[in-house]
């Protein structure tokens, strides 16, 4: 089991902004004060694309739609 984080935006944010955002958080995620300590909490820092995020996202939503349809998992 592992858990991932994201920061969302609104559906059609202009393609510079989107940019500009994902390169400041990936700086931000790569600063010599905040690497380190994000590191020692054991995250695995990632810092993909947007396109990279949708992709695993779209992957993700599948591979447990299938678990789930298979096993028949209902909620309650």
């Amino acid at each position: 089991v592992y858990s991932w984080q994201a920061v969302a935006a609104p559906k059609g944010l202009p393609a510079d902004i989107k940019r500009r955002l994902n390169g400041a958080i990936v700086a931000a995620l790569n600063a010599p004060d905040v690497k380190p300590k994000l590191l020692e909490q054991g995250f695995e820092i990632v810092a993909n694309t947007p396109e990279q995020f949708t992709a695993f996202q779209a992957a993700e939503f599948e591979r447990w739609r299938k678990l789930i349809a298979e096993r028949r998992i209902t909620a309650d």
